[in-house]
């Protein structure tokens, strides 16, 4: 799972990004969210009405509706405008820029998702006479407060895209909703000092330590408390079983028949496509003359270096070559590396924590005392869809890759032993280290032919360079002519037609037999002879244009007018494209025949045998005993028939499920829309919902209300991983950025001298972050300096306060001078010490985990929620 981006296999990883990205914009325990929700308004939401504004908040007002949900009766929209708002606020856009395209929509879904989860615990408190207005009205008081006057508030709300204080009333009392329903979840009791202070007294040897001594009771009490809270009677706990059964509802049975119209991939879809005829073809070349005319044309010649010809007479034996390795030793550098296998058990595949645990403890039994290999247990038991195939095998990989806890055991721990259960985010891993590779230079034997490769392409490039220098400033000088030269230099076939390719089009068009000589083999002309060909004027010469293949003087003899593009050429693309404007129109065309029969009563079974789309050999009947669920493994039917048009990272999408599941067998015939295709769907009977029985959830409802903590869950925490709990030294540097390392090097020598001092370095106009030092004097904390790699991390921390490095260090933005100016060190803290900090930790875990089932338990008693499909 966390190595899949290194085998571009991204889905589940993303998908737990997903998930762990919205959960931290919305219910990460409801108690704390307006509070940060107003520390994050008054300053970062002001600051951004100054910039681009308009465009920012456009659309927030829209009450155009994207969403309808329906609870206990009751009926709330999700609109356009909260929608923007939600993504605006969020950040969701800047969080996407670094995943590909493709998940943004998906993304777009999860937030639509926390909305109605949003609205569904406004119904709740609603359809329980809840309100919310005293706490409302209290947080505008505070805003106001805080602006100064009226006017600044008034500023305030413009500048969030508010037009007056009811609409920020209306958008703050969901919110303040949610977080008052979902105090309901925990029992709330009272326990007395003195009730605290007599268990201290009388289980003094519960809190003894392994040297004898008892913890104080300061560092206990809470733990204590959190004890005598959670003596639930079983009559209580029934009680809120019977109140919350809802959240464990099993998914539901149901038999469904149901009618798929794809569109893009019709059953008829080769009938379609032969329909697209040669006149058709013809007509819609003759009226778009216009969009077929070719690029510009020119008759071009070069002067070709050949990149292969010119290694060829390029030799070094191994002295040379090992003082070309010893001088550039960043070149073949290789960072700290392990190999590594795991097992994953994940937290959402387990009712608790606990038993999550005690399910890994049951794997590692299996493979240390039955003797099961690791990589079978894998292949049985891991949660990992992207190693549990190859044995929980995760390949090598460096550090900065996994989460903090994994990491650490994988480059700590020895090869071969199978780790004790380690607890990610994720879940609990067992881990075995493979092999491991040390950071540093690797060996010259190890890297001898790419350093050969280095080497060459190096004095290729210079003497490429030395030749084409030399012919230009002939031609230039007029000395001799680039016909002359190409006749003495060139190395391709056209030196024998005074270097001319012929005439060719400067874009799409050519043959690519025409353009061999200006391309290295893909499609069209290389980018660089093209952008270059362009620029040219007829009779020009270019400069040095280097490409895979080599290195080019390119001539155009003349330009030609653009003409027109013969039929032949464009043909393939027009029917494309006609192709797909009829499979459209055939599309609209049978859903539009398909809605007309169902409102006049049609079976949908008779509408099958014409309709279906659907190639699957369960397409042809009713589906009895379907399970609706977003889960894929619960699924196999759904996930069989629709495949990928539902599948997305290993779950369905939810908007079709609930388009599904809210469907009863007295409705009609419904169409539920996706992207790509409309199922229509009839439901003919649901199974009575089934729920786990008490006795099975008994300690879960117990631990989820009264968000009891076991010692020992403490204990296991802090030995997973002390160094989480680490007070964090601050190491502050300056630093000077040069765009080559000859001039950093230089002036290091020269600060270093006294010649120069650093901080006028800084506001030089060499330094390319010279702004950083008009600002602050070009101090950063190295823990944000995350351009620097490991090994300069390494060298950085080395320093000490006031010392500079004399070795430029490399970065992707240039070269770095830098300068250690603060540094303190890491403090270890003890268990004694962070204690209540895990407990607090622990707690705000379970409160985000109680308030996630409780969304579910609400979505299960839901009577309806409809995503509307243009809006998804």
């Amino acid at each position: 799972m966390l190595i899949d981006t290194i085998r571009k296999k991204m889905k589940v990883i993303i998908w737990f990004i997903v998930i762990a990205f919205v959960l931290s914009i919305f219910f990460v325990g409801a108690a704390g969210f307006l509070d940060n929700w107003s520390a994050t308004q008054t300053r970062p939401v002001q600051g951004r009405a100054d910039d681009n504004m308009p465009d920012q908040l456009s659309g927030l007002r829209s009450e155009k509706p994207v969403a309808l949900v329906r609870h206990s009766s009751l009926d709330a929209t999700v609109t356009e405008g909260q929608f923007q708002r939600f993504v605006l606020e969020s950040g969701v856009m800047e969080r996407l820029k670094n995943l590909p395209p493709a998940f943004h929509k998906y993304m777009m879904q999860q937030v639509m998702d926390q909305l109605v989860s949003e609205k569904l615990m406004y119904l709740e408190g609603s359809s329980q006479k809840m309100s919310v207005s005293s706490q409302v009205m209290t947080q505008i008081d505070s805003f106001k407060q805080r602006a100064g006057s009226p006017e600044a508030f008034e500023q305030f709300l413009k500048s969030n895209g508010f037009a007056n204080e009811a609409e920020f009333v209306a958008y703050l009392e969901p919110k303040m909703m949610a977080e008052a329903v979902s105090m309901q979840l925990f029992r709330s009791v009272e326990v007395g000092q003195d009730e605290i202070e007599l268990y201290y007294k009388l289980n003094e040897d519960q809190f003894k330590r392994n040297d004898g001594t008892v913890e104080p009771l300061s560092q206990v009490q809470e733990l204590i408390r959190m004890e005598l809270a959670s003596k639930v009677s079983d009559e209580e706990l029934l009680a809120y079983y019977e109140k919350h059964k809802a959240r464990w509802q099993k998914p539901l049975v149901m038999d469904l028949e149901l009618l798929y119209l794809s569109a893009t991939d019709p059953k008829d879809l080769n009938s379609v496509r032969a329909s697209v005829s040669e006149s058709m073809i013809l007509d819609f070349y003759n009226k778009n003359t216009r969009r077929f005319m070719s690029a510009e044309r020119a008759e071009v010649a070069h002067l070709f270096l050949s990149r292969d010809e010119l290694s060829q007479k390029l030799n070094a034996d191994d002295s040379e070559l090992l003082k070309y390795y010893t001088e550039r030793p960043q070149n073949y550098m290789q960072s700290e590396e392990v190999k590594a296998s795991h097992i994953l058990l994940r937290f959402a595949d387990h009712k608790t924590e606990t038993e999550t645990l005690d399910k890994a403890e049951f794997v590692k039994q299996k493979i240390l005392v039955d003797g099961m290999d690791f990589a079978e247990a894998a292949r049985q038991f891991s949660a990992d869809p992207g190693s549990k195939e190859q044995g929980g095998d995760l390949g090598f990989f460096p550090r900065g890759m996994m989460v903090p806890s994994f990491e650490e055991y994988a480059f700590t721990g020895p090869i071969g032993v199978v780790s004790e259960p380690v607890r990610t985010e994720y879940g609990y891993h067992l881990i075995r280290v493979e092999e491991k590779n040390e950071a540093g230079v690797k060996a010259f034997d190890l890297v001898k032919e790419q350093v050969l490769k280095d080497f060459q392409s190096e004095m290729v490039g210079a003497q490429a360079d030395k030749i084409l220098d030399d012919a230009l400033a002939l031609i230039r000088q007029k000395k001799r002519s680039f016909e002359q030269l190409v006749q003495e230099l060139s190395h391709a076939p056209s030196k024998d037609k005074q270097g001319v390719v012929g005439i060719v089009f400067l874009g799409e068009g050519n043959d690519d037999s025409q353009i061999k000589e200006l391309s290295s083999g893909g499609v069209g002309m290389d980018e660089p002879v093209l952008t270059a060909l362009k620029r040219l004027k007829a009779g020009e010469v270019s400069d040095l244009v280097e490409t895979r293949q080599g290195f080019h003087l390119l001539k155009v003899n003349r330009k030609l007018d653009r003409v027109q593009l013969p039929l032949e050429k464009v043909k393939d693309g027009i029917r494309e494209d006609l192709v797909k404007q009829v499979i459209k129109a055939h599309y609209e065309s049978r859903k539009s025949s398909v809605n007309e029969a169902v409102k006049k009563g049609a079976e949908i079974s008779t509408l099958m045998e014409k309709y279906q789309d659907l190639k699957s050999n369960l397409s042809g009947r009713p589906l009895s005993g379907l399970i609706v669920s977003s889960d894929v493994e619960q699924s196999v039917e759904i996930q069989s028939l629709l495949g990928e048009t539902l599948l997305y990272s290993g779950r369905l999408d939810t908007p079709v499920i609930d388009g599904i599941r809210y469907l009863k067998p007295s409705m009609p015939v419904t169409a539920v829309e996706l992207e790509d295709a409309t199922v229509f769907v009839k439901v003919k009977a649901i199974k009575d919902a089934e729920f786990s029985p008490f006795s099975e959830v008994k300690e879960e409802i117990r631990q989820d209300i009264t968000l009891k903590v076991n010692v020992s869950e403490i204990e296991a925490a802090y030995a997973q991983d002390p160094q989480k709990y680490i007070q964090r030294g601050k190491l502050v540097i300056q630093q000077l950025v040069y765009q080559s390392e000859s001039v950093a090097r230089e002036q290091a020598k020269i600060i270093n001298s006294g010649g120069l001092k650093f901080e006028d370095a800084g506001r030089s106009s060499l330094n390319l972050d010279k702004g950083s030092f008009n600002r602050n004097d070009g101090k950063i904390e190295l823990s944000d300096a995350s351009f620097f790699d490991q090994n300069a991390q390494e060298k950085i921390r080395a320093l000490n306060p006031g010392e500079m490095n004399l070795e430029p260090i490399r970065s992707n933005f240039g070269w770095h001078i830098v300068k250690m100016v603060e540094k303190s060190e890491d403090k270890s803290r003890t268990l004694e010490e962070v204690r209540n900090e895990i407990l607090q930790e622990i707690q705000n875990r379970r409160r985000s985990e109680v308030v996630s089932k409780f969304i579910t338990e609400l979505r299960n008693k839901a009577e309806l929620i409809q995503i509307y499909t243009e809006n998804r």
